[in-house]
């Protein structure tokens, strides 16, 4: 004891270390399970955050997560207990990101089929990670059932797998062919026929999900088999729950079948010529590679070979410049993708005729396969045998008719061949196989006859309905009424299911009824749209046998059209619902059908067309009269009943199709309606059902939430926007494109208003095209349908607002004008919000040119101006080296915006101006470098060579700049007058517009100069004079080599040519010489030749009721001509008052200043609210007052003048003063008024 207690502490530290080790190997031993608790937890957080977030975020967040697992996996920082949990984590981490990222792309309108079959190749393989699969193996009870209290659901098995898979192949199959994109489409489409392997990452086969007609088919066999085993007696198995189940998978395949139907026409054709294309392609690839694989070859043939597959320089010259070796791996590696694509189109092919031999294959090998007719044969023989006593009377029986079991058992065969035939009809109309459809229909009747066979019921003649292309309909309803009496009475499990086999068959039968008149109204149809459609006949085209064509082609619609009408009236006076409802439908489809076409169609066709409508006897007025009226009331009277009816009875939620097909007619028979209160001359309320019916129609969110088997209903949207887009290019081609306005002038005018009138509300248009696309029924190529629709609406309003300026209708004008901007503006918003949508990487270069110049002509030019310069910037190189793009007219633009900034702002320091000269020099540099390499004129480089030299005027008269004016003359001549910078001039350049402008801006520049030269200190005369000689030459090319024109630009010229001859009689140095009389009097000659010419053709508009188009013009020359006269006067009486003057100095002198007065007195009369009239008013009582120094009346006129000043100026719009010179705005006008009463000078 004493030793212990002496060595105390060695003893306690031993216990201590003892102690210490038994709890570091209890801590070792649970720290595993801290790990697999915080991988839980991590998955139970990542779950729950997820639930909050979209598919793709959730997605990310799932394959971070996923990520984080493989990393520590492959690093073996796991415990090794909790591999078999981290591997199965990891791998349904990987399932969630997969179908996360699907349910994006099915669901997204944004996104594109590449990666949606990226994220479906990663959603196959992570179900082929064995991991996901074996988990209640592989992780042991007790972690599985930690794992599956983490999830809050039961673990993954392949069955449940298989459902997750099934339902999203069908999901992105409906997306898929929304987009168009069938390629994609019968990827997933073909596990209706064809099973899907799902394989591990080594390539080995893991499960099969079987095709949805193999699970149809092997429910159906079962089915069979113990009907064959209750017909001998044997165990009594769950007919009714088996019967539930084949016939929910029997439905679930006919609406898949069909909607893969609706899109085997359109993908078969874009298989073929891809296919097509793609063979040639690889042909040609190998051609070239054995080329380049010779060693004997240029470097021009090099240079041929690979430009095929190198279409820019830039990257020619690089692979050029390459080894023969690295060009024939590449070219080996373009060869390899190509096999690929065309093994992808090829299989495609392949699964889309498996599939359209499928549903005739099902039948045979379900229904009329050996083994099981052979098994039904055996236990019907085995029933008689046994003589059971319970048997099924039906009305008619002529003999003692099956065994109820017995007859069960046959009457299921018969009902399964039914409904597989009538599969196979429905889909072979879809898919444009009308012949095979028709014999589907007849082996499915056939059927049906052998089951009345086996009944042994002989119906009566008046029972028979063969007129209505099948048998029976009123057999079953009676046998339907007796079994269920028989379950009423509770006869057992056998009846019910006997009796839901016939309603089954029953409902079989009216629909194949119903798919003989859909085969003859589809005929009907298809003949009337090759009638209406680019394929018509001409009226004087032949056949083969030398016959008129289109009168053989309409008798054959006419023929059709009774036949199927026929039918479809039938089918509506049914008693079963579903053969009424599409009979009724069917019948309005083909009376509004043919009513398009009478009353439609040929509306928008030529007058020989018009003829051919006409009645005899009948005038084409009164045959334009009756057209316009529609067709007839009673015919649109019985439509409007026949889809009223529908309408009450159908609900979008048990008939989708229906339900939409109904209100598509009921907009067409708007259509085709006399709009209320419309203006003349329309046809139809075309706008009325845009805004009632459609629009609303394809906004209701009820479109949005379709079954993907159910996507086919969409099919009557899709053909109603190709329709929609056709007429909505026939309405915007009943005027003149935009650009070609401006050629047309007014007479294009009536045109516009029309098209503005049938498209009503734009924005309503714009909304429809908005629900089209998100409904994903509109073709690729019309994504931008909504921004050009604005654009060209625009340009509409734009010329609209130009004729009622003319008109003088301001406020139309302005109404006009108004819109028009509005609806660039508009246009504008759309291309930026398809620039927010750009795929990353992707050039914005197009949609920046395109916003630019919708901003310019919207009245934005700071935004146009921003825009253009963002184009300029994203250009591609290689389009910049080569000239490519539209830079031409985005520079244009861009100049056009920079002029209109400087006339927006208030400093006039002409900075805006320097701008424009930039962008219209960049433009006409570009030019001039296209013309010295290829010799050919770019598009808008005339209007760049004109525009330079108006902004350098421009800019010329803000700084008073003499040397821009002498640039812009020189450049006038290198680039048209003289055209120095053509090897060859182009023919005939000196009688066109752009000659005519040129030199028209060329006098122009030389007039300006004149006036610096005459303002500048140190004046020479005979140097303002040389300037005044070249506008003179300039101004009199124009009038002399375009006098046939009377276009405003020669009128000017004839304007600026007389300004010219006044300014050379203003300048000379001794005013009361001949040098000074003889310009004057020249340009007063021109005057009065110019004002009588324009006063001719305001005779002339007036008396045909059109617009005068030179209104400011004539303003301008009237005032010109006062002046002129007025100077020529006062000259002419200075003379007569010299001492040397003559008598008839003054008279001459009179007869000019009475001559101003006219002129001044007719600006006044005109244009009384222009600025213009102030001046015109101070200049008459100057010369009042000079006339009034011999005749003292004309002073009490003046005085009279003067008097009334004030309340002249007052007429004066606050526009117009806007538009006057700075020094002689409003107040300088009333405080000169002022100052000369102040001045008594009418008293002197």
């Amino acid at each position: 004891m004493k030793s212990i207690r002496d060595k105390w502490w060695l003893h306690a530290g031993v216990l201590g270390a003892l102690l210490g080790g038994l709890l570091l190997a209890w801590v070792a031993l649970g720290a595993h399970e801290v790990e697999h608790a915080a991988l839980l937890n991590d998955l139970r957080r990542s779950k729950t955050a997820a639930a909050q977030e979209t598919p793709l975020q959730a997605g990310r967040r799932f394959g971070g997560l996923a990520t984080e697992i493989e990393h520590r996996l492959e690093a073996a920082s796991l415990d090794e207990r909790n591999v078999p949990t981290a591997r199965f984590l990891a791998a349904l981490l990987r399932l969630w990101q997969a179908e996360r990222e699907l349910d994006h792309h099915a669901n997204t309108a944004d996104t594109h089929t590449f990666g949606q079959a990226r994220a479906y190749e990663r959603l196959l393989a992570a179900m082929g990670n064995e991991a996901l699969t074996t988990g209640e193996e592989s992780l042991g009870e007790e972690r599985a059932e930690a794992v599956r209290q983490a999830l809050g659901e039961e673990l993954p098995t392949r069955e449940g797998l298989s459902r997750r898979l099934e339902a999203l192949h069908w999901k992105l199959a409906a997306r898929c062919l929304r987009e168009g994109d069938h390629l994609a489409a019968w990827q997933y489409l073909r596990l209706l026929h064809e099973p899907l392997s799902i394989r591990s990452g080594q390539g080995d086969e893991l499960w099969v999900l079987p095709s949805l007609g193999a699970r149809a088919a092997e429910s159906m066999q079962a089915f069979m088999e113990s009907l064959a085993q209750g017909a001998v007696g044997g165990p009594a198995p769950d007919l009714a729950q088996q019967q539930r189940d084949c016939a929910a998978i029997l439905d679930r395949l006919g609406s898949l079948c069909r909607l893969a139907a609706s899109s085997a026409k359109p993908a078969g054709e874009e298989f073929a010529r891809k296919s097509e294309e793609l063979t040639k392609r690889e042909s040609v690839l190998e051609a070239d590679i054995a080329a380049l694989s010779r060693p004997a070859l240029s470097a021009a043939q090099e240079r041929e070979h690979l430009s095929r597959y190198y279409p820019d320089s830039a990257s020619l010259e690089a692979a050029l410049k390459d080894t023969a070796q690295h060009r024939l791996d590449r070219l080996a590696e373009r060869r390899l993708a190509l096999k690929v694509e065309v093994e992808r189109y090829k299989s495609a092919q392949e699964a889309l005729q498996g599939f359209l031999q499928y549903p005739s294959k099902l039948v045979r090998e379900v229904v009329n396969a050996p083994r099981a007719r052979e098994a039904l044969r055996q236990s019907i023989a085995a029933a008689l045998a046994a003589r059971r006593p319970w048997l099924l009377p039906l009305p008619g029986a002529a003999r003692q008719p099956l065994p109820e079991a017995a007859q069960l058992a046959q009457l299921a065969q018969q009902a399964l061949a039914a409904e597989l035939y009538l599969c196979a009809a429905q889909c072979a109309r879809l898919a444009g196989r009308k012949d095979d459809a028709s014999a589907a229909l007849k082996d499915m009747q056939s059927h049906f006859e052998a089951w009345a066979d086996l009944v042994q019921f002989e119906p009566a003649a008046a029972e028979a309905e063969s007129g209505r292309g099948h048998l029976g309909v009123s057999l079953l309803a009676a046998a339907r009424a007796q079994i269920q009496s028989r379950v009423q009475g509770s006869a057992g499990e056998s009846a019910q299911v006997q009796l839901e086999w016939v309603r089954r068959m029953e409902a079989a039968l009216l629909t194949g009824s119903s798919e003989h008149s859909a085969l003859a109204l589809d005929e009907a149809l298809g003949v009337l749209r090759t009638l209406s459609g680019p394929r018509r006949p001409a009226a004087g085209q032949k056949d083969e046998q030398g016959e008129p064509e289109l009168p053989r082609l309409e008798a054959r619609y006419e023929s059709l059209r009774d036949a199927a009408l026929a039918m479809l009236a039938r089918d509506a006076g049914s008693d079963q619902p579903e053969v009424r409802d599409l009979g009724e439908l069917g019948l309005a489809h083909l009376m509004l059908a043919d009513a398009g076409y009478r009353f439609d169609f040929l509306f928008w066709q030529d007058t020989e067309h018009l003829s051919a409508f006409a009645r005899p006897g009948e005038g084409a007025k009164a045959a334009r009269a009756r057209w316009l009226e529609g067709p007839p009331r009673e015919a649109r009277r019985q439509v409007a009943e026949i889809l009223a009816r529908l309408e009450q009875r159908t609900q979008f939620s048990q008939q989708p199709r229906l339900y939409i097909e109904t209100r598509l007619l009921k907009g067409r028979l708007r259509e085709l309606s006399p709009a209320p209160n419309s203006p003349s001359g329309l046809l139809g309320d075309w706008a009325g059902a845009l805004r009632d019916i459609y629009l609303p129609l394809c906004q209701s969110s009820e479109l949005r939430t379709l079954d993907p088997s159910e996507q086919g209903a969409l099919d009557s949207l899709s053909e109603f926007a190709a329709q929609y887009l056709q007429r909505l290019d026939r309405v915007l081609a009943l005027a003149p494109q935009p650009d070609a306005l401006q050629a047309a002038r007014w007479a294009a005018a009536d045109a516009c208003r029309r098209v503005l009138a049938e498209l009503g509300a734009v924005t309503d248009h714009v909304a429809m095209l908005d629900q089209l696309a998100q409904l994903r029924v509109l073709p690729p190529a019309a994504h931008r349908r909504a921004y050009e629709l604005l654009a060209h609406v625009a340009g509409l309003e734009q010329h609209l607002a130009q004729e009622a300026q003319a008109q003088r209708q301001s406020d139309k004008a302005r109404s006009y004008a108004t819109e028009a901007r509005k609806h660039y503006r508009l246009a504008a918003a759309r291309l930026m919000d398809d620039l927010k949508n750009l795929p990353p990487g992707a050039s914005e270069a197009a949609l920046m040119c395109s916003l630019g110049l919708c901003f310019e002509q919207g009245g934005e030019p700071l935004l146009a101006v921003a825009a253009l310069r963002r184009y300029f910037a994203a250009r591609d190189v290689l389009d910049r080296a080569e000239g490519r793009g539209n830079h031409f007219e985005a520079a244009n633009a861009m100049a056009r915006s920079f002029e209109a900034l400087e006339n927006y702002s208030d400093a006039g320091s002409g900075s805006e101006f320097g701008g424009a000269v930039a962008a219209w020099r960049w433009s006409v540099m570009q030019s001039r470098r296209v013309i010295e390499r290829s010799g050919k004129l770019p598009p808008h480089s005339l209007e760049a060579f004109i525009g330079l030299a108006r902004s350098r005027r421009h800019l010329a008269l803000a700084r008073q700049d003499a040397t821009q004016l002498t640039l812009a003359m020189e450049e006038l001549e290198d680039h048209i007058l003289l055209a120095r910078i053509f090897k060859v001039p182009p023919r005939d350049l000196d009688q066109t517009s752009a000659w005519r402008d040129a030199q028209f801006e060329r006098g122009l520049c030389a007039l300006e100069l004149a006036r610096i030269e005459r303002a500048s200190e140190g004046f020479v005369p005979h140097r303002a004079r040389r300037w005044l000689d070249l506008a003179r030459r300039s101004f009199d090319d124009v009038v002399q080599r375009f006098h046939d024109e009377e276009s405003e630009p020669v009128l000017r010229a004839q304007l600026e040519l007389a300004r010219a001859e006044w300014m050379d009689g203003v300048y000379v140095p001794s005013p009361l010489s001949d040098a000074s009389l003889d310009p004057l009097k020249r340009a007063a000659a021109r005057m009065q030749a110019l004002t009588a010419q324009l006063e001719t053709q305001r005779a002339r508009s007036d008396s045909a009721q059109m617009p005068f188009e030179h209104e400011v013009l004539e303003r301008d020359a009237l005032c010109l001509q006062g002046d002129v006269l007025e100077l020529l006067g006062r000259r002419l009486e200075a003379i007569a008052a010299a001492p040397l003057g003559q008598p008839q100095d003054w008279l001459e002198a009179r007869k000019r200043l009475e001559g101003a007065l006219a002129a001044y007195e007719r600006l006044e009369r005109l244009y009384g609210q222009s600025h213009l009239s102030a001046w015109a008013l101070a200049q008459r009582i100057e010369i009042l007052r000079l006339l009034g120094t011999r005749a003292p009346v004309d002073r009490e006129r003046a005085q009279e003048l003067l008097d009334g000043a004030e309340r002249a100026l007052e007429r004066i719009t606050e526009s117009q003063w806007a538009q006057a010179p700075a020094s002689m705005g409003k107040a300088y006008w009333e405080q000169w008024f002022r100052w000369y009463r102040q001045s008594r000078a009418l008293e002197r």
